[in-house]
């Protein structure tokens, strides 16, 4: 992994203090559980019949075992070695971990050569928790093979914002975020 800014070392802490916990937090969000399913409705069609998946900023597998499912070889590469680890127990037990390999590395500096990938996700808004979303685009881009699709999300300015309306100001930071 590169050099990392205060932005990815912070993002880098709350994700190995909250591994453990992190699935059983959307597990209750109902919306979340809607959100996912009209997802998968939109990723499926454009994911290749044979070949292999980057799964950026995939945490603990959620996406990636769906796609290993339907016969794709996927890389599950994450900022985070706790939120990897997590994937790893969860893949291993549905005996899918031949079909995934795991590296640890930043979304902004991918290590794999040009043109690697048959498909490249990054759901869960890896691009916005990085410091520089162009660049981390950019090298999503440069991976994917020429003629095949990206899916990414991202979080919306616009919902932060609303937010900070909804409750008359920012937001004080969580102890968990960069303590």
């Amino acid at each position: 992994m590169g050099a990392t800014g205060e932005q990815e070392r912070n993002v880098i802490k709350y994700y190995e203090k909250t591994a453990e916990e992190y699935d059983k937090e959307y597990e209750v969000l109902i919306f979340k559980k809607l959100y996912d399913k009209i997802t998968w409705r939109y990723i499926e069609p454009y994911l290749p019949v044979s070949g292999v998946v980057l799964d950026a900023g995939g945490g603990t597998g959620k996406w990636t075992i769906p796609i290993v499912e339907k016969g794709l070889k996927v890389v599950l590469y994450d900022i985070s070695r706790e939120m990897l680890n997590v994937a790893r127990r969860k893949i291993v037990e549905k005996n899918l971990e031949n079909m995934v390999v795991f590296k640890e590395g930043d979304i902004c500096e991918i290590d794999f050569p040009d043109d690697s990938f048959d498909f490249v996700l990054a759901e869960g808004d890896p691009i916005s928790y990085c410091s520089n979303p162009d660049k981390a685009v950019g090298e999503l881009a440069r991976v994917l093979k020429p003629e095949c699709f990206m899916a990414a999300g991202v979080d919306s300015l616009f919902s932060i914002v609303r937010g900070m309306l909804v409750r008359k100001g920012p937001r004080r930071p969580s102890k968990s975020l960069g303590r």
